[in-house]
């Protein structure tokens, strides 16, 4: 029945990116309103950005080239330095109070996380299994840039990277339709390469967290000055230190085999680049050549081509770290949704009076997620007033 239900749970679909991001903006919606208005403000300002420095070097170059306007070209000076002034502030300040409110509802998040924990019922105290839940819930909501914190910051500027895009485009396809699609097809490559090392990395997950719990509990053992006799009376600081170097290295192997899939899509990436900057650029340079585009064209297409690279590479990260703290979002949320009111049926009713026996009879009981029984039939008789020491070690059944 456990391996069919851990199948169930690994067929269950996991919530789309979308409905994961209008999950989290709902609460901000609710909690901080004006976080809304930033992102707005900043979008406008992510959008417009790059084009400033891509156009207004050929309108400048074209006009030296031509009439050579003197007041002309102060007037695109002056122009464009107050843009660019502009958007440029508008952009730090969203920046710096947008990271303050994400801190804001990342805790509020956390604070409805901890109110769940309290509020579940005890037998998911000693359920290994949403003890773990309890644990990436945690780390959803405690790590500005994965979860909550990762869909706030990485959707951020998105929307104004997708506006800049068909500006990009617009440009672009000017140029030549076969230089666009040359330029998104080897963008695609990489970002489909990306996913699939994503993809390996969360796939790996299960198999670092067990290793990586018994780690924190090993360092927590041996920082705490608790067990500081217990420590050298029972010499356990060299098994407890080979211990976590035995985890560590587990850990590290995995590590190492996500950052190989990381290394070839980066020399992959690497080797398109350079491929495609020479093509692209010499296509540009025989076109300003043969005087099919003025130099300001020639400025303003090498721009292009250097900024729409560059821009794609920031839509295609932020979008790539979106799906992967939508992951995150969907770990909360399944904890979020835990079934923890236990109702037993027809409860038996309290006894009355001061003094009372207890009395096991025939009682069979096992952790949750364990095959492993720590009671087969016990049966026990305390009378009532008798004091009873139970003895025993962690997980015994105390």
């Amino acid at each position: 029945m456990k391996d069919k239900d851990k199948e169930k749970d690994k067929d269950k679909p996991k919530r789309k990116l979308v409905n994961n991001a209008i999950f989290v903006y709902r609460h901000m919606l609710k909690w901080l309103p004006e976080s809304m208005w930033l992102i707005f403000m900043n979008t406008l300002a992510v959008a417009i950005a790059p084009f400033i420095w891509v156009i207004v070097p050929k309108l400048l170059i074209d006009e030296l080239q031509g009439a050579a306007r003197l007041p002309y070209i102060f007037t695109i000076l002056g122009v464009t330095l107050v843009i660019a002034a502009i958007v440029f502030f508008v952009k730090e300040a969203c920046v710096g109070l947008y990271r303050m409110k994400m801190s804001r509802i990342r805790m509020l998040f956390g604070l409805e996380l901890h109110a769940k924990a309290m509020h579940l019922d005890y037998h998911h105290v000693e359920n290994v299994d949403t003890q773990n839940m309890l644990h990436r819930a945690t780390r959803t909501t405690s790590n500005p840039n994965h979860g909550m914190g990762g869909v706030m910051r990485y959707s951020f500027s998105i929307v104004g990277y997708m506006l800049g895009f068909i500006g990009y485009i617009s440009i672009l396809f000017m140029l030549h339709p076969l230089v666009l699609v040359y330029l998104l097809v080897t963008v695609m490559i990489v970002y489909h390469l990306k996913n699939k090392a994503d993809a390996y990395k969360i796939s790996r997950e299960d198999d670092i967290r067990p290793p990586d719990r018994k780690t924190r509990y090993l360092a927590r053992t041996m920082t705490d000055f608790e067990y500081g006799k217990d420590m050298r009376i029972y010499q356990l600081k060299d098994m407890i230190l080979a211990k976590m170097l035995e985890f560590n290295h587990y850990t590290e192997n995995i590590s190492k085999q996500i950052l190989r899939k990381y290394l070839k899509v980066e020399l992959i990436d690497s080797l398109l680049v350079l491929i495609r900057d020479g093509i692209v650029y010499g296509y540009i340079a025989y076109m300003a050549l043969s005087g099919s585009i003025t130099f300001g064209d020639f400025m303003m297409y090498t721009g292009a081509v250097s900024g729409f690279a560059i821009w794609m590479q920031e839509l295609m990260r932020d979008l790539t770290e979106l799906k992967v703290s939508s992951r995150f979002v969907d770990e909360y949320r399944d904890y979020m949704e835990i079934d923890g009111n236990y109702s037993p049926v027809a409860p038996a009713a309290v006894p009355s009076g001061r003094q009372l026996e207890i009395k096991f009879d025939r009682v069979n009981f096992s952790y949750p997620g364990s095959d492993k029984s720590i009671f087969d039939d016990l049966s026990l008789h305390i009378p009532a007033g008798q004091k009873l020491a139970v003895v025993g070690v962690n997980g015994a059944g105390k």
